[in-house]
């Protein structure tokens, strides 16, 4: 089961544009900051390992959504082993996005 926290996440382009930006996991995570692609979506999502080898960033593309408004934005970290994971973008749980990080390097 993934363990949800938060991290800050600093993007690399306007929020409006799909880019990078670099996640720093907040404690209790590991505080390493590494650099993951940007991507705009919605609803329900799902992020497979195989395309996104460290995690990916999601911000919602949907007009009822917004995007974050600090720098860094908080959002919700959801960090997992299993080679793949669904994530609600955009969802009462993540409005503002959602950051996916895999543990498992293999």
């Amino acid at each position: 089961m993934p363990q949800q926290e938060e991290a800050g996440v600093v993007h690399f382009q306007p929020w409006s544009q799909q880019g990078h930006a670099e996640v720093s996991p907040l404690p209790p995570s590991p505080s390493t900051p590494i650099i993951l692609p940007l991507e705009h979506r919605a609803g329900n999502y799902e992020v497979n390992q195989s395309q996104y080898f460290a995690g990916l960033v999601l911000v919602p593309s949907n007009a009822a959504s917004q995007h974050p408004d600090t720098i860094p934005a908080t959002l919700p970290l959801k960090c997992t082993s299993q080679k793949k994971i669904t994530v609600d973008v955009g969802g009462s749980n993540s409005p503002n996005g959602v950051v996916v990080l895999f543990t498992s390097r293999k």
